[in-house]
């Protein structure tokens, strides 16, 4: 009871009557568990990563830029702070170096620079000029903000951009599931 594949296979071998040294047997049991380690290990290093948000420390890859859409939590510009309202405000980045969104009434449109080292700028922003009773002082604070980005991070899931003074700051988290 409890025989693993090698110890029932050796007992079927020594069963027939065939001629097995169990030295030999044990060999080859061992390396057959060292090829299949070694083929586990191959296997799993040579996956791509399953996450596409980066972690907490993680590098700050401009390819974790590119999903759908990120939605705005948080937004302080030049050290005003401003409620948003959920799912108002978002921003999209494009592989092109093109960004859009919405800005809570109006649609903008930009374009960004990223790099591997946490430096991040933005173009200005074009946007529609409809007005709309609520939000227009929110909405210009977010474009302005836009265009004081100097530096990004991504920290637990969510996309923290700051001016270069730090009295910007414009926190953004993935689309709800």
């Amino acid at each position: 009871m409890g025989k693993g594949v090698i110890g029932i296979t050796e007992n079927i071998l020594y069963q027939r009557g065939d001629v097995v040294s169990k030295r030999l047997f044990g060999l080859f049991g061992a390396l057959l568990f060292i090829v299949v380690v070694a083929l586990a290990v191959i296997f799993l290093q040579s996956r791509p990563a399953q996450s596409q948000t980066p972690q907490a420390g993680g590098p700050t890859d401009p390819q974790h830029l590119l999903i759908p859409r990120w939605f705005l939590r948080e937004m302080t510009v030049d050290g005003k702070s401003y409620e948003v309202p959920e799912q108002s405000m978002n921003l999209q980045f494009l592989e092109d170096g093109g960004a859009n969104g919405k800005g809570g009434c109006n649609e903008f449109s930009s374009t960004y620079q990223a790099g591997q080292d946490g430096v991040m700028k933005f173009g200005p922003v074009a946007s529609t000029k409809m007005a709309c009773d609520v939000g227009m002082d929110r909405e210009s604070a977010f474009f302005k903000g836009l265009e004081q980005v100097q530096n990004y991070a991504f920290v637990n899931g969510k996309l923290t951009m700051t001016s270069a003074d730090g009295k910007t700051r414009l926190v953004f988290s993935m689309p709800p599931k």
